[in-house]
């Protein structure tokens, strides 16, 4: 392979691939860093290396197909137009200031907020979080960041123009700039949201930055690299920051000095802005070109302040239930490893999580149980119920305690994270509500990413997928600790089959359609 740079000596390399970028450079996503080029040296090579994704994604995940069409379109500028840097004027002012230059400006503004970042259970708490400032961008390569002057009070003159209907605001994850805005007793109007028109844009990711690095070629500063700065702000023991990790950092960070970093880094905040208002500016022709306006406009933006709503309401948790089920499912798990023990010896408690697929695996190998000839692709077992089906027959003493480990733990992890995520606040547990594959744009909570189910999903904790089909009684408990405020009901609704039945109408599939009003299993008569 460097025998054939040698030869070569190529000036730019297209790297396609996982596998082929680490081999030139480790540390890059591929995710975040596809199709655009950099400076490398390579075992004394001078190489302009442009990161790709291997086109048999696309069997997997459709969607890239637009990526990799736009990251070709873009490949002669990326590779003449490298190294190129744009102007930037960023400010720190004061409220008052900000007000004043608000106040003489009309048109699209980009607006960020910065904030605590209050994490419990490892979820970024967006329900909790406090603002520290705001940024505000009229144009590309311009902004101005203010901090707030005092704790939970915003200034007249900036509440006054978030909440009016004359500026339009632009944000990027429009609902945690909503509710925090709302517990501050401001409500933001009349603003666009960047993540949902990137989603139905079908961008494989709708983080600020990678949208800023991918769109805009712009290199963004992490929130890391904000809370990476040497010096601690006021009240922190030089020591122990040097000893906390950047993100624990930001996490334990009070209100106040939360603000004084923000500040300190306030072109932090200022490219959040200005690199927002200049993506809606792309995003939105490409919205207008691909007739997808309407579908923005009227379906997906009008739901942001409606499941900010939800979010902050949350929902009611019955926790002395919970904890009472937490007790009765551990002693389930116990009963069960007991029972094993007495089949395999000691051997089965050498697994200290039974929710972790290795390590099953692993136990399994070492028993030489049937079914391990069907493996992932890291080479460990599957482990998924169906598979593990041929335990029943091969040893049934084994496989009844076994699964119900398996399933008393897996039940168990779910009532562990409600316990963790219950807000001390109002004790109600406030799940993310993501929309369009969008969430909170919190760069410390992967967690709460969204899978891209271009439905609504939840997450931190997800109660969408409270188990039940497996055991109706279990299910019917766990589910008991989610209550109604008194003189109220939860309703449940469904659409059955609600896509193959438009899919029918679409199509035009008689025969579909008919098995639909007759009730027929489609399923079954196409197998």
């Amino acid at each position: 392979f460097k025998a054939e740079l040698d030869s070569i000596g190529p000036q730019v390399v297209v790297a396609i691939g996982k596998t082929v970028i680490d081999t030139f450079a480790k540390g890059l996503s591929v995710k975040a860093d596809h199709g655009k080029a950099r400076q490398i040296q390579w075992n004394e090579h001078d190489l302009l290396l442009v990161p790709w994704y291997s086109p048999a994604v696309v069997f997997n995940q459709w969607g890239l197909l637009n990526t990799l069409v736009q990251d070709a379109r873009r490949l002669d500028r990326e590779i003449n137009g490298n190294g190129e840097t744009k102007e930037k004027s960023y400010e720190l002012v004061d409220e008052e200031t900000a007000a004043g230059k608000l106040l003489r400006f009309y048109g699209d503004v980009g607006f960020d907020v910065e904030s605590t970042s209050p994490s419990r259970g490892k979820v970024f708490q967006s329900n909790e979080a406090d603002i520290c400032g705001g940024s505000f961008s009229f144009a590309e390569g311009t902004g101005f960041y203010t901090s707030l002057g005092e704790k939970g009070k915003v200034h007249p003159g900036l509440a006054g123009v978030l909440e009016s209907h004359l500026w339009n605001k632009v944000v990027a994850g429009g609902k945690f700039e909503y509710e925090t805005l709302k517990r501050l007793g401001v409500t933001l109007y009349n603003f666009d949201d960047i993540q949902p028109a990137a989603a139905l844009l079908n961008e494989d990711s709708v983080s600020l930055k990678i949208l800023g690095r991918q769109i805009l070629g712009d290199s963004p500063e992490s929130i890391k690299g904000v809370w990476s700065d040497e010096e601690p702000p006021t009240g922190w023991d030089i020591d122990e920051w040097n000893s906390t990790p950047a993100k624990r950092r930001m996490e334990a960070a009070t209100w106040a000095q939360c603000r004084e970093m923000y500040e300190r880094h306030f072109d932090y905040g200022c490219t959040d802005s200005d690199n927002t208002l200049q993506l809606w500016n792309d995003l939105k022709r490409r919205l207008i070109e691909l007739d997808l306006w309407d579908l923005y406009e009227w379906t997906e933006k009008p739901l942001i302040p409606v499941l900010a709503e939800m979010e902050m309401v949350g929902i009611g948790f019955d926790k002395p239930l919970a904890e009472r089920l937490l007790v009765e499912l551990q002693g389930e798990v116990w009963s069960a490893l007991y029972l094993t023990s007495l089949v395999i010896g000691d051997i089965g408690l050498a697994v200290s999580n039974w929710n972790s697929g290795k390590q099953i695996s692993d136990f399994l190998d070492y028993l030489d149980a049937p079914g391990g000839e069907i493996r992932t692709k890291t080479g460990q077992r599957k482990t998924d119920e169906a598979t593990l089906e041929v335990l029943k027959a091969w040893w049934p003493g084994f496989a009844g305690p076994f699964f119900r480990i398996t399933k008393f733990t897996k039940l168990l992890g779910f009532v562990e994270k409600w316990l963790e995520l219950v807000s001390p606040e109002d004790g109600r547990i406030h799940p993310s509500i993501n929309q369009s594959s969008s969430s909170s744009d919190n760069e410390s909570s992967d967690i709460r990413n969204a899978p891209a189910t271009g439905r609504l999903s939840a997450s931190g904790p997800n109660v969408n997928q409270v188990p039940h089909h497996s055991d109706e009684a279990w299910g019917a408990k766990l589910r008991s600790v989610f209550v109604a405020e008194p003189g109220w009901v939860i309703m449940a609704a469904d659409a059955e089959q609600e896509e193959p039945r438009m899919v029918s109408i679409v199509a035009n599939d008689l025969e579909l359609v008919e098995a639909f009003k007759n009730k027929t299993d489609i399923y079954r008569r196409a197998t």
